[in-house]
């Protein structure tokens, strides 16, 4: 396709450029800020996650529980504050 149509054809560098930017089911995260967005094609990402946000990650939640021994206060703060735990209360 891209012999026959030269705007289909694409460099290898412009693939994947930003490490910031990360590819998922719900669209894509800036990392930066933390905002998630449509998927663009101008971004140009190749790889995508097999989950999004919200998704169900029920093992991630019970290991989170067994390492900070149910404290669900300390949860809170971790997805307040870091941004690295999913943003549904664990009870």
């Amino acid at each position: 396709m891209a012999a026959a149509d030269r705007r289909h054809a694409a460099a290898v560098e412009q693939w994947d450029t930003d490490p910031f930017l990360l590819n998922t089911l719900s669209g894509t995260i800036d990392l930066r800020s933390g905002e998630l967005r449509k998927h663009r094609r101008d971004d140009f990402l190749t790889k995508i996650t097999a989950v999004g946000p919200n998704g169900d990650c029920k093992l991630w939640l019970q290991f989170l529980d067994r390492i900070i021994a149910g404290d669900s206060e300390l949860q809170a703060f971790l997805q307040t504050h870091d941004r690295l735990l999913p943003d549904r209360q664990y009870t």
